[in-house]
């Protein structure tokens, strides 16, 4: 179509069409190099077990100097689901042995998402709760921590001993640790609210005229 529209401008636009095809042949002779290049990176890492799709261990454990929960979930299975999903959207063959790997850490992948999301927010947790409000938060801090121990379980396995191989009670222990993470915040929010209301009165009430305003105080 370009080629009928522009043809009165030859041999300018001949020029210009035989530069701008040459390009094109240079990026996608990149973009398969690069794509070549990544399947032979992929396929070493499965061959040398460098890269573990059969995801195993204890789903977490706590770092004994930080007492941060850490999440043992492969980043790098991680970056191996993401880039075979945008390599296979873009058209590209992905072999049987990645297409596998994948199909294996999928199954597991959602529970990684949402234990990091639990992690991050027991890791933080500390921060978020006012100081002085702690006492008050005592009941549910001791239901999270049981949680977090398992001790409330039906099995009775710790995040610690809960292990990939079982996917049926890593969803439970995962669900556990989400509702009981879920209740934490919400108490924890509605604390807050309460204190920065009554700061917000405290400090109206310091620019009050105790003598002219009695009514105020009362």
């Amino acid at each position: 179509a370009a080629s009928n529209l522009l043809s009165d401008i030859q041999p300018a636009f001949q020029d210009f069409k035989e530069r701008a095809e040459g390009v094109h042949d240079k990026l996608e002779k990149w973009v398969k190099d690069q794509v070549k290049e990544w399947t032979g990176t992929v396929k070493d890492q499965l061959d040398n077990e460098e890269l573990s799709v059969q995801v195993s261990g204890n789903l977490m454990e706590i770092d004994s100097v930080s007492g941060n929960m850490i999440v043992n979930y492969s980043e790098s299975l991680v970056a191996l689901l993401r880039d075979t999903r945008q390599l296979a959207g873009l058209g590209f063959a992905i072999p049987r042995d990645i297409q596998r790997a994948a199909s294996e850490g999928e199954k597991y992948f959602r529970f990684g998402v949402q234990l990091k999301k639990v992690a991050n927010f027991i890791n933080t947790m500390d921060s978020q709760i006012i100081p002085s409000q702690k006492p008050m938060l005592l009941k549910t801090l001791i239901e999270f921590d049981e949680c977090v121990k398992g001790t409330r379980s039906s099995s009775g396995k710790s995040g610690s001993t809960v292990t990939w191989s079982d996917p049926g009670e890593c969803e439970r222990y995962v669900g556990q640790l989400q509702k009981a993470a879920e209740q934490l915040s919400l108490e924890n929010r509605r604390l807050r609210k309460a204190h920065s209301r009554m700061v917000g009165e405290a400090v109206a009430l310091m620019g009050t005229d105790i003598l002219r305003q009695k009514d105020r105080w009362k």
